[in-house]
């Protein structure tokens, strides 16, 4: 609504509204419009092109009208608008195209007076806006100003493609084998499954769009879908993204899950390199530490951090600046300071800042298959071993002296820990 005060003498006068922008003057199409001032005059609402008459049927209540364009929406499909809000529980209903153009949508409700509402606008059902709830408290017939769809205006610049980059080493154990992550966000209705990401190795994700998005502002997130069927968004505050003025494709700075862009690790200027394991396949794990050795450390046993009391272990390592690139590990998780795992030792390549996947110990994944019990002999004959009187071959073990024999392997961890488990 505008409004002006002006001093006038008293006599009959025609006038128009004229609407001033960067192309000049745009005058009221309609017939002049008449004045008569005898005195101090208030008068009624004018309305653009359409004399005293509002664009609504007024009716006893307090009438209040919606307004949206779909002048900035890039992809517009000529999909009819609705509105969802306080005053129809929420259920998306259509409003009315002002002309051929589809440019503008506009519809009615009445209301009691002083009545807050909350609403959003729809493109097409179930396409939501991705911004906050819209506001409005009204306590006489009201016009709300019209808005463009998701608060993105039209644009001269050319729409771009863009490409989201996603981290889950800051997540409970995701795979590329057992998880699918996509985005969703005001740009596609937080909803579906078309934005799926493509996993590149490892912890790393990424999907570039399909059709180019118009500059503006946009919110998402990431979701996690797993094999049952079970949808795990994103807990932390929806992500922000602004496109003004590029004008070549953006490729995101790297995401990580639940934790915007900071990674697990405290970055340093040398490269940094983030191991990390699971105790969830371990069928006898009894919350021992787990160890780390290889290369990095001399093959010297170093405990790993627990990710707050839950399956996994991880910890940093970082290579200066100056170390020959690319930088080759060889190295070994342990249960405890002396269970090494039984496989070839791991390896890894890196030459930049990297978490490395997530692994389960001894890679044995977890199973809901019931571990049995069965007998099994262990014997081993050291009769030419033997330092005792009479014996004949190499002396080298003695009963007498208090020698023992004992069985390793990757069943009791590679260790005598508990020598129930190891000792003949």
């Amino acid at each position: 609504t505008y409004t002006t005060t002006t001093p006038m003498a008293v006599g009959n006068y025609e006038y128009k509204y004229v609407m001033v922008d960067a192309t000049g003057d745009n005058w009221e199409s309609t017939a002049n419009r008449a004045l008569t001032v005898s005195g101090t005059t208030d008068l009624a609402q004018d309305y653009w092109e359409s004399g005293t008459t509002p664009p609504y049927t007024p009716t006893d209540s307090v009438d209040v009208w919606f307004r949206v364009s779909t002048a900035g929406i890039s992809d517009y499909a000529d999909s009819t608008m609705l509105i969802a809000g306080t005053m129809n529980g929420w259920s998306g209903e259509p409003l009315t195209a002002e002309d051929t153009t589809l440019t503008f949508w506009s519809g009615h409700y009445a209301f009691a007076a002083n009545t807050s509402l909350e609403f959003k606008f729809q493109n097409g059902v179930g396409g939501w806006e991705g911004i906050s709830n819209r506001t409005a408290t009204v306590s006489s017939d009201t016009t709300l100003a019209f808005v463009y769809f998701n608060n993105v205006p039209p644009t001269n610049v050319a729409p771009v493609n863009v490409s989201f980059n996603l981290n889950t080493s800051t997540a409970p154990g995701f795979t590329d084998s057992a998880n699918t992550i996509v985005i969703r966000g005001s740009m596609n209705g937080w909803a579906g499954v078309d934005w799926a990401m493509t996993n590149v190795g490892g912890d790393y994700w990424t999907y570039t769009t399909d059709t180019t998005m118009a500059m503006g502002n946009y919110e998402y997130k990431y979701v996690m879908l797993d094999a049952l069927d079970n949808v795990n968004w994103e807990s932390t505050a929806n992500r922000a993204l602004t496109l003004a003025g590029e004008t070549a494709d953006v490729s995101l700075d790297l995401d990580y899950w639940e934790s915007g862009k900071t990674p697990p690790y405290t970055p340093t200027d040398s490269v940094d390199v983030w191991f990390r394991v699971s105790t969830a396949g371990i069928i006898t794990y009894a919350g021992e530490t787990m160890h780390i050795a290889g290369t990095m450390n001399g093959w010297s046993a170093e405990p790993l951090t627990n990710e707050g009391d839950s399956i996994l272990w991880s910890g940093q390592y970082s290579f200066p600046a100056g170390t020959a690139s690319p930088i080759t590990l060889e190295y070994k998780f342990l249960k405890g300071s002396d269970g090494w795992e039984s496989n070839d030792n791991r390896m890894a390549t890196v030459n930049q800042d990297t978490t490395l996947a997530f692994v389960y110990w001894d890679n044995a994944p977890p199973s809901n298959v019931q571990p049995v019990t069965k007998s099994v002999v262990f014997s081993v004959d050291m009769t030419e071993w033997l330092d005792e009187t009479n014996a004949t071959g190499m002396p080298v073990f003695s009963v007498s002296r208090g020698d023992t024999m004992q069985i390793r392997g990757g069943f009791n961890g590679w260790n005598c820990d508990n020598p129930a488990d190891c000792e003949l």
